[in-house]
């Protein structure tokens, strides 16, 4: 195996310090609620002591981790998308270089990461429909293998057969899929899945798989180059194309999209550091390495090496990222002193399928890019660009999930999940009280009124700690907008 590969440990891509981040994102909201139901039920026997102490260790943690949670968003410079919305289509829309519409040589369309679908049908509305009508080539994220064999494990990937069959309904005419298959998820079954679903996907009517050894890259049109490369692997492979070795595909004649698996999962604000490299990435063609002070068995890769050094030697035209499960920033980035053509920067496209019931992995990014050849000259770029948001909407009856545009954060321009967390923290807890109230007082035959007492003084303490660390933080911490 080559020593620059990426490797990990038993299913776990990041180092120490970002998986104790990924713990604290995935289980500080959800950990609040069992805990505070837990202070109900002590305080149902009248072990006073012990409740006040574990209120005041609740208040703690919960005012602490939303003042950490708005401090980390402020510092994170919340960058504003471009484009103008068009009421018509309802999605967002901006020429990126001034070239002449008869330039236009090839369209792409853009997807985040298709997520298992287990038995639910994957459906799109009518504006996914249009959105993509007329492309020349549709390009997404195949998170995990395909095997139609049933298997327990729920955290690996893994779609059935009829996920390509789904696909080819995106539009019509259908155009033609290219599936990336380069992601932390890839090697979850090991290589002879994973080599299966190559095959399988190769072996499709209108379907080409790259992102692997020997096709890191894809040309679907002379002067065009798509390169892939994941940052991340949950587990050891020699066969996955990796973010560090992109800049060898990278082609100074050609038109260079890079559509990498990179960065961090469920954050929505870009960290800074993050925004610079990949600024610097477009305009400079170089992306510095993340810096991890740990003992060297602590580290793993993509940390451990160039610490010091470029890894990427090329420059962008376009990129295209995608693992994080949410929709982050789409934005124009100029390049030094007006000299070339004006590069296009979309950090994540999130989920673009989803049958998890989880809100905050429901949403995506899509794009439409036409590349033109610029006035009087050889080269290409961007002319026009769509974007817009997405949404799945999950019908448990009919075991579907319809992808559909998501008119409201188009409109809004933004995406934050986190924004009404505090008022569904409030009606959360609320309901877990209640249905306490009742389940306790028949079981214990305790007087009901008196567990509404306790029940209306508890809801009333954390009701008022969430609404005032939320205007507190709110008054605190300020965005910061390019």
């Amino acid at each position: 195996m080559s020593k620059e590969n990426l490797l990990s440990i038993r299913g776990n891509p990041y180092d120490l310090i970002e998986t104790f981040r990924w713990i604290l994102k995935h289980t500080i909201y959800d950990l609040l609620y069992p805990l505070i139901l837990f202070m109900f039920v002590l305080s149902i026997f009248e072990l006073i002591n012990v409740y006040l102490m574990l209120l005041v260790i609740c208040e703690v943690i919960v005012i602490l981790s939303y003042f950490f949670f708005y401090w980390i968003r402020s510092k994170r410079t919340q960058e504003k998308n471009i484009g103008n919305y068009d009421k018509k289509c309802k999605w967002r829309s901006q020429i990126l270089n001034t070239i002449d519409e008869r330039d236009i040589i090839y369209e792409i369309g853009f997807v985040g990461d298709i997520m298992k679908m287990k038995k639910y049908k994957l459906k799109f509305g009518n504006n996914i429909i249009n959105f993509f009508k007329g492309v020349d080539l549709m390009v997404g994220n195949l998170e995990g293998i395909i095997n139609d064999k049933k298997t327990i494990n729920i955290i690996k990937q893994k779609h059935r057969s009829a996920i390509l069959k789904d696909l080819k309904k995106i539009t019509e005419p259908t155009p033609k899929w290219l599936l990336c298959i380069s992601n932390n998820h890839s090697a979850d079954f090991k290589d002879y899945y994973f080599y299966k679903t190559r095959d399988f996907i190769d072996s499709n009517c209108g379907f080409q798989a790259f992102g692997y050894k020997n096709k890191e890259y894809y040309s679907p049109k002379k002067r065009i180059n798509i390169v892939s490369g994941t940052m991340w692997n949950n587990y050891k492979n020699d066969y996955v194309s990796q973010f560090r070795e992109v800049n060898t595909f990278y082609d100074p004649n050609c038109f260079n999209i890079l559509y990498p698996h990179w960065h961090f999962e469920n954050e929505c604000y870009i960290r800074s550091k993050i925004k610079e490299r990949c600024r610097k990435l477009l305009t400079e063609g170089v992306y510095y390495d993340f810096k991890k002070y740990l003992p060297k068995k602590l580290q793993r890769k993509p940390i451990k090496k160039y610490q010091k050094k470029p890894n990427i030697s090329a420059k962008w035209d376009l990129i295209f990222g995608h693992h994080t499960h949410v929709p982050q920033p789409i934005v124009n980035v100029p390049p030094p002193n007006n000299l070339n053509q004006t590069h296009l920067l979309a950090y994540s496209g999130g989920n673009f399928t989803s049958s998890k019931w989880i809100g905050k992995h429901q949403h995506g990014l899509i794009l439409r890019c036409q590349i033109a050849k610029k006035n009087d000259e050889d080269s290409l770029a961007i002319r026009r660009i769509d974007w817009s948001y997405t949404e799945c909407t999950r019908d448990r009856k009919a075991k579907t999930v319809q992808v559909d545009i998501d008119v409201t954060h188009n409109y809004k321009n933004s995406y934050d999940f986190r924004v009404t967390k505090t008022l569904k923290n409030i009606l959360i807890v609320s309901i877990f009280y209640f249905i306490a109230t009742i389940i306790f007082s028949e079981l214990f035959s305790i007087p009901i009124l008196k567990i509404l007492d306790v029940f209306i003084k508890s809801i009333s303490i954390i009701g008022i700690q969430f609404i005032a660390v939320w205007a507190i933080s709110r008054i605190l911490f300020k965005y910061k907008y390019l």
